[in-house]
């Protein structure tokens, strides 16, 4: 049985993230310069089925802010319902606990995409605002926080 793995995305799984990308975006995907760039500056997490990348996870910071941002997060079909985005999360929200004692985690969601908003309401994520045409399609987007309860280091 394969090992479900939470780790930081190296320049080897640039083709999969691509393709990932194109599969579960239609409007806002991220280039294949953008990627380099998050996976240089160790922004991009993934969950690996063995070897196999089945999704991953990226989270900005600004250096002096106690809040994170969660940029993007997908797991594939295959393995979605299976709760391993809510387990990428919350490694990675840890990582950065280790480092320094953040308060919040802020995300952006289309207000169609209701699975998604009824996933985050349920991991604790509220929403705090509505943001009117925020994506290039023209699609109004929620802006949603979640308080963190735990400590760094």
């Amino acid at each position: 049985m394969k090992t479900l793995v939470f780790k930081p995305v190296t320049l080897c799984e640039l083709d999969i993230l691509c393709n990932i990308e194109v599969t579960y975006f239609v409007t806002d995907r991220l280039s294949r310069r953008q990627f380099i760039r998050f996976i240089k500056n160790n922004r991009i997490w993934g969950a690996f089925l063995g070897e196999t990348l089945i999704g991953y996870c990226i989270m900005l910071s600004k250096q002096n802010s106690l809040k994170l941002r969660l940029y993007s997060i997908v797991i594939t079909t295959d393995f979605q319902g299976q709760g391993i985005w809510h387990s990428l999360l919350d490694y990675v929200i840890a990582q950065y606990q280790k480092v320094k004692a953040y308060t919040d985690v802020t995300l952006e969601v289309a207000v169609t995409n209701q699975k998604a908003i009824a996933a985050y309401k349920r991991y604790g994520f509220v929403i705090t605002k509505n943001l009117i045409s925020y994506y290039q399609d023209g699609t109004d987007a929620f802006s949603m926080t979640k308080k963190l309860s735990f400590s760094c280091c």
